[in-house]
């Protein structure tokens, strides 16, 4: 029993040390990792809970977002040393290289982190791509609709009677009502004409003023 007894805490001091060698040289992740997998040596076990308690403590996080001009979190691809990243990533001390990328946007910095900091970096993409909302396809085609309106009865109103394409007199019996007719699509053609710019002029304010892409709330 009390070589069992040794036998273990010689094995967890083997491993103490190799865990604190790994952190010494910077591979705090496997330095605490060896220690997780050392449960079983009663004599040390006051020693290592301190141990992996340091090493946590000491562990340091990177979060990587990116950012437009006007300080919006913009949704992005991130990466640290080449790994894909979500949120906050727990990570060895030192050197480490950040990626965002959006669409064919990419923005790319080094970082250095020491134990126990928890760093947030933010990358500006500078001309972020913005999507078009729905609702612009939907004004833009509402404002042709009109304008091929207002172009059908301007054309109806010019081939009547009198009017400027054919210029045929009207009937004696009927010039009122040929100036009358012609009058009124030229009233409703104006009116679809104008609803047609104002349309489109909506839709260009809304597409001139669309917002970045937001990232999205963390679940």
């Amino acid at each position: 029993m009390a070589y069992g007894a040794r036998a273990d805490t010689e094995a967890c001091a083997r491993v103490l040390e190799e865990a604190r060698g790994m952190r010494a040289a910077g591979k705090l992740q496997d330095a605490l990792s060896r220690m997780n997998a050392c449960t079983e040596c009663p004599a040390l076990a006051d020693v290592c809970d301190r141990t992996r308690a340091s090493m946590r403590d000491a562990l340091p996080t990177l979060h990587v977002r990116a950012r437009a001009c006007d300080g919006t979190t913009l949704e992005a691809n991130v990466s640290i040393d080449g790994d894909v990243a979500y949120g906050v990533t727990a990570l060895d001390p030192g050197r480490h290289d950040v990626r965002v990328q959006i669409g064919a946007r990419v923005e790319e910095q080094t970082v250095f982190v020491a134990e126990g900091e928890h760093r947030n970096v933010s990358l500006v993409i500078t001309d972020a791509p913005r999507p078009t909302p729905p609702g612009v396809w939907a004004l833009t085609g509402t404002a042709a609709g009109a304008l091929v309106t207002a172009a059908a009865l301007f054309g109806v109103s010019a081939s009547l009677p009198g009017g400027p394409i054919f210029g045929a007199p009207a009937a004696r019996d009927a010039p009122l009502v040929a100036d009358e007719t012609r009058r009124d699509l030229a009233v409703a053609a104006g009116v679809a004409l104008a609803v047609s710019v104002t349309v489109f002029a909506t839709a260009l304010v809304v597409y001139l003023t669309r917002p970045f892409p937001r990232t999205k709330a963390p679940d």
